[in-house]
């Protein structure tokens, strides 16, 4: 028998509503001797900063290290000229140091000094091969902005070539050296400035418990967030098509593309979509959202037919029912995105927001919702189309060495027969592929979205204890690292969770944003509070272990969390972690 998902009404979680209404922690911008650390990340470059919050000295670098390819108009020694495909690799440092007047206007002056190179790799012949060598001096302000963070701005230097490779360039109009952007104007993410709550009550005088809770995420800059797509308030949505006929033990599927019934690719317009055609569809009813469009182009003709085909088919294979399905990256069909009840910078999205048909105040999914991304990979999507084939049995843990409620987690839910890594001192090297094909698979480790094809250990020196290289399993993995589906512009060679999708993963659970783990007591019986994402990872495990589906112990575990939200005492971080864990794989 097919599981179905059990639909809920829940109450408001109150200090979510205390958070998003604004009552939340104030921060005081006084401060002394706190060191205040400053990050921006793009694909131009990444830059540091650092400095006492009460004034005082600043240090910080920016490097940029990038490949571009282009065409060139370049001239031979007998005047002619032609178009030739180069690769012109950059490569920037430079090192800021100076002061902060450290007052709540707070500026910033600069001394700078870099260095530059440009390689241009000619890719049709080596004798047009050239470098240039640059250097720079100079000095640029800056500010820090209300929210706390640092913007950089009138930077007054140049580079100026002091040396090029050019005695084989047979003319000397080539001997020009490209454009080299110096530093553009750049806002940089601050972490460390001295927080000072103010009084946090919700209605009845119910107080929000800040509790102790461990981001995981190693030290490292943060990356770009994909962009949030528009709101727009949504009109009166298209009637469905015709609802099929009934598909086995999952009643009737729906296979939507939105584009053909010109539903706005907007989180507002196919929340209010999908809405509709569950109300009309009944109890029985399942919903696959795509975009037709955007798969055509991202695929072409003869690959969408084949998606389509599969589309067509995949009630026959799905193990929970009903359920919404959404299918392609962001890009495709965007995720929603709700307020997030923390101050980590995170845009918290979701797909919680597509299965919410009361509309309660947690906004928790009637309906459980999956998605299956594509990974720019037509293989992937195919894979995760097809039927699956499961692992019979094992287990899996790879854990970084702080986090101790993983071995309390595992040790639950597999007992005795757990098999569990710490990193360290386990790293990628000692992973035994056959270890990991297995049926189910928890990884407690730290991730990031500057990198997603590697997950870290801890100790002093944050090892390298997972990367896409081993992510081969076709049982069904939980992440708690951070970012875990985070998949933006990723592909199956540079994200972890792509790989292990590409490989055949029945299902991959984790979280798009920053994640929490609560305090334990580290030793031979690891104890400590059942909160954080240890709710979440021990609900969903546990019902995988009591032979649930994947999709339908996603959902319970959901629901604990919720329970935790409704009880009167979550925590911000436990807020967030409702919505941000989602589900990519078949239902």
């Amino acid at each position: 028998m097919r599981a179905r998902s059990a639909r809920v009404v829940l109450l408001a979680c109150l200090p979510l509503m205390v958070l998003s209404a604004g009552a939340g922690v104030t921060l005081g911008w006084q401060g002394g001797d706190e060191v205040i650390q400053c990050h921006s990340s793009s694909e131009e470059g990444v830059m540091n900063l650092e400095f006492p919050a009460g004034g005082g000295a600043v240090e910080g670098s920016y490097a940029s290290d990038y490949t571009a390819h282009d065409t060139s108009l370049l001239y031979d020694e007998d005047g002619s000229s032609q178009y030739y495909a180069e690769q012109r690799t950059v490569r920037i440092d430079i090192q800021f140091s100076g002061s902060y007047s450290g007052s709540d206007g707070g500026v910033f002056s600069f001394q700078i000094v870099g260095s530059g190179r440009v390689d241009i790799d000619n890719l049709e012949g080596d004798r047009f091969d050239r470098s240039y060598r640059a250097e720079l001096e100079g000095g640029a302000t800056g500010s820090r902005n209300e929210d706390g963070s640092i913007t950089i701005r009138s930077v007054t230097a140049e580079f100026t070539p002091v040396a090029r490779n050019a005695s084989e360039i047979p003319n000397t109009r080539w001997l020009e050296p490209p454009s080299t952007p110096v530093l553009p104007e750049l806002t940089l993410t601050c972490t460390g400035w001295p927080e000072v709550p103010s009084e946090i009550a919700g209605p009845g005088g119910i107080a929000q418990q800040p509790g102790a809770p461990q981001p995981n995420g190693p030290p490292q800059p943060p990356g770009l967030l994909p962009p949030v797509a528009p709101q727009s308030r949504p009109g009166i949505p298209p009637a469905p098509p015709p609802v099929p006929a009934p598909m086995g033990e999952c009643g009737s599927v729906q296979v939507v593309y939105l584009d053909d019934l010109g539903i706005d690719p907007n989180p507002a317009e196919i929340d209010a979509f999908i809405e509709n055609a569950l109300a009309q569809g009944g109890q029985d009813y399942s919903l696959i959202v795509s975009h037709r469009q955007r798969l055509l182009d991202r695929f072409g003709p003869p690959a969408f037919q084949q998606i389509d085909t599969l589309l067509g088919e995949l009630g026959s294979i799905a193990q929970t029912c009903p359920f919404v399905l959404v299918v392609g990256d962001p890009d495709v069909v965007p995720f929603a995105a709700l307020p997030n009840p923390t101050s980590d910078g995170d845009v918290l999205f979701t797909d919680d927001v597509y299965g919410d048909n009361d509309h309660d105040n947690l906004t928790m999914p009637d309906i459980p919702v999956a998605r299956i991304p594509d990974g720019r990979s037509l293989d992937l999507l195919l894979t995760q189309l097809s039927p699956s084939h499961v692992p019979e049995g094992g287990n899996f843990t790879l854990a970084n060495s702080k986090r101790p409620h993983a071995d309390g987690v595992a040790t639950q839910v597999f007992g005795t027969d757990r098999i569990l890594f710490w990193s360290l001192p386990a790293r990628r090297e000692h992973v035994d592929p056959s270890l990991v094909d297995v049926r189910h698979g928890y990884f407690m480790l730290h991730g990031g979205s500057w990198d997603t094809s590697v997950w870290w250990g801890e100790e002093d020196v944050y090892p390298e204890a997972f990367t896409v290289a081993e992510a081969e399993s076709q049982g069904v993995i939980l992440s708690g690292s951070c970012y875990g589906t985070y998949t933006y512009n990723r592909t199956p060679v540079d994200s972890i969770t792509l790989a292990f999708l590409h490989s055949g993963a029945r299902a991959f659970v984790g979280a798009t944003g920053i994640t929490y783990s609560p305090l334990w007591t580290p030793g031979p019986d690891p104890t400590g509070p059942m909160r954080y994402d240890a709710v979440f990872h021990h609900a969903f495990l546990d019902a995988l272990s009591r032979g649930e589906p994947a999709l339908a112990a996603f959902m319970q575990a959901k629901e604990q969390m919720a329970d935790l939200c409704e009880s009167g005492d979550a925590t911000a971080p436990e807020i967030k972690m409702l919505h941000e864990f989602v589900y990519f794989g078949k239902p």
